[in-house]
């Protein structure tokens, strides 16, 4: 429905998709023979780059068409002691929408203002998002959509409604149009906590996080901000990695869980932002006045839009995400290893990810032995050994978004946007970027699995 209608905004892109969604829910009704007959049906979206946006504010839409409802969903496997309150949305009367699988490839979540590939002032922001049209001017932060969405309880609440939500970025600057940052909602800043899991557990975000929790309890290692540059790991293996293609390939270097708040849209901590879309006040500062209140005011400026970006990230990540940060460079053209020699004289980072406990790049000869997480032998106990090697870790925003904003000892030309869902737009492209095929066909069967897990769920409801 979007198909070459992408400059418009992300207003209207949303509402496309909304009209699509009803369109579908329409047809399913209609091949009901009794009309009155209240009908469950499980929505589940996966949007990329822009389709991410589009489908975030089109679930917030039906939201609003919809009543909501609590229903209880019954664990068979504990005799039914396990109850769990699950949101369902009621729609005329007759419908009952049950949000199940919520995926994003590569979408501006945060907008792409304070996230281009190459850092621009302002004032290059402003125009460039003008020209762009109005999407332009809303994932440049000109407009006041992008923070509403990531603040606005309106937003937040449909999203958290959902059994599962799944973020997909490129990692080490190989995506020239939706950096690491912006895709998975990192912030420099931010010290919200992220677990780190195999990259095909197919534990919840909550097990992971609880799972954590209790490896913290029983004493391993907390790493702090002195031991945060210090710490070095290898690659993990298991056996459920082995059966995965991407991650055999060395597609998906990291897996992370954040952890769901308790207070997402109920007026304290996050989701407190106000939900009125306004335009920017950028364009409001004079530099005619005095040169320097200008760049005082600039500064300030600046200040504020950091500090928004921060309070977006958290408003984010407390819904409870599965982040999979993927680095596709071996599967794209024209990439290159940097000479030791030269990246020792233009201070390139070289640790990378490798100065954080998680599973790191790996190919397929790298895996066919066995690896251990290793942490410096000097200073781990046998404790922390222990807890290392089971494979859970808990870092902070800033440390992911450390680890992968920027390219390490490899370097190649930033086509991850494409190469990650291995666009297929004509046999050239087809040719260029079907290294993500293997990321794909994974992602694809986890979203069935999902799927299927959803509707089990809903049957016990």
């Amino acid at each position: 429905s979007n198909w070459k209608r992408t400059h418009d905004g992300v207003e209207k892109g949303g509402e496309r998709i909304l009209n699509e969604i009803l369109s579908v829910i329409e047809q399913h009704m209609c091949q009901k023979d009794d009309h009155n007959e209240v009908v469950d049906i499980s929505v589940s979206l996966v949007g990329n780059s822009l389709g991410g946006l589009y489908s975030r504010y089109a679930i917030a839409r039906l939201s609003e068409m919809s009543e909501h409802q609590k229903s209880i969903h019954r664990n068979d496997d504990d005799d039914g002691r396990n109850l769990k309150d699950c949101d369902v949305m009621l729609m005329d009367g007759r419908v009952r929408v049950h949000f199940n699988t919520f995926c994003t490839t590569a979408t501006p979540h945060l907008g792409i203002a304070g996230h281009t590939w190459i850092p621009l002032p302002r004032t290059a922001e402003l125009s460039i998002g003008n020209v762009m049209g109005q999407t332009g001017r809303d994932i440049f932060r000109i407009s006041d959509l992008i923070r509403t969405m990531c603040t606005c309880p309106t937003y937040l609440k449909p999203l958290a409604s959902f059994r599962k939500r799944i973020a997909y970025a490129n990692a080490y600057q190989t995506d020239f149009v939706v950096p690491t940052q912006t895709a998975a909602f990192l912030n420099p800043d931010s010290t919200y906590p992220h677990h780190i899991s195999s990259p095909t557990s197919c534990d919840s975000t909550e097990e992971v996080a609880e799972r954590d929790e209790k490896s913290i309890g029983s004493g391993s290692r907390d790493f702090d901000d002195d031991s945060r540059s210090d710490r070095h790991t290898n690659n993990v293996n298991t056996n459920a990695n082995a059966n995965n293609n991407s991650y055999r390939s060395g597609m998906v270097v990291a897996t992370l869980h954040t952890p769901r708040g308790e207070d997402i849209g109920t007026g304290t901590g996050t989701g407190t932002g106000t939900c009125t879309k306004e335009e920017s006040t950028d364009t409001d500062i004079e530099p005619t006045i005095n040169p320097r209140s200008f760049l005082a005011a600039s500064r300030m400026k600046n200040k504020a839009l950091k500090e928004e970006l921060l309070e977006m990230s958290n408003a984010m990540d407390q819904l409870g995400w599965k982040k999979v940060i993927v680095d596709l460079r071996e599967q794209m053209p024209m990439s290159f290893r940097i000479p030791q020699i030269v990246r020792k004289r233009s201070g390139v980072n070289t640790n990378g990810a490798s100065g954080l406990p998680i599973p790191m790049r790996s190919t397929s000869s790298d895996l066919d032995s066995t690896h251990n997480v290793n942490i410096e032998e000097e200073s781990a106990s046998a404790s922390d050994s222990a807890s290392a090697s089971s494979g859970y870790h808990v870092l902070e925003s800033r440390d992911v978004a450390h680890a992968f904003s920027k390219p390490d000892d490899v370097l190649a030309f930033p086509l991850g946007h494409n190469t990650m869902v291995a666009v297929e737009k004509s046999i050239y492209t087809s040719s260029v970027f079907r290294g993500g095929r293997p990321l794909m066909d994974d992602l694809a069967k986890e979203l069935v699995d999902e799927i299927l897990e959803g509707w089990k769920d809903n049957a016990k409801q």
